[in-house]
């Protein structure tokens, strides 16, 4: 009888969680925008594991590229993903005309994927140095992956996060 309550504990999580991996896709898009000598990228609809550390992002200008990587940070991940927004802020980069390379690791074709697009920051006086990452953030999952493009994010995965860690 004991190992029938297991059983029925161990289905009950599973029925549970099971939704939270198999939810529909996400759509991701990227896109910046540009003040000052302020470029701010953000990610939206971003599929990655419901339980993530932080998000670290390795950014590179070389002549007219800026190269981002965003990396996700996972000390005790979930067995489920989500959707959510991010969102970098890099300063100090130089006037001119750049193409901005943004890679991601991409956990429904399980492949890294890259967009690529034009970025114009504004003349004036140079800001010295290489652009530095002065700010990130993550949205946290949101509830439904039905009306994404619809609900504010939230982080009321609580529940679920804490029967994995």
């Amino acid at each position: 009888m004991r190992n029938l309550k297991w059983i029925v504990a161990a289905g009950l999580l599973f029925i549970f969680v099971q939704p939270a991996w198999a939810q529909e896709s996400c759509q991701d898009s990227v896109f910046a925008v540009v003040e000052g000598n302020s470029i701010t990228v953000y990610h939206t609809g971003a599929l990655y594991n419901c339980c993530p550390t932080r998000f670290d992002y390795d950014v590179h200008l070389v002549d007219e590229y800026i190269l981002i990587v965003e990396n996700e940070i996972l000390w005790n991940p979930c067995y489920c993903i989500c959707c959510m927004d991010l969102t970098l802020e890099m300063d100090h980069v130089p006037p001119g005309e750049y193409t901005l390379e943004f890679h991601w690791y991409d956990y429904e074709t399980e492949v890294w994927l890259v967009e690529i697009f034009p970025v114009v920051v504004p003349g004036g006086v140079p800001d010295p140095g290489e652009p530095i990452v002065v700010y990130s953030s993550h949205s946290g999952c949101y509830d439904e992956m039905s009306d994404v493009e619809e609900q504010e994010p939230t982080t009321t995965w609580g529940t679920i996060k804490a029967l994995y860690r």
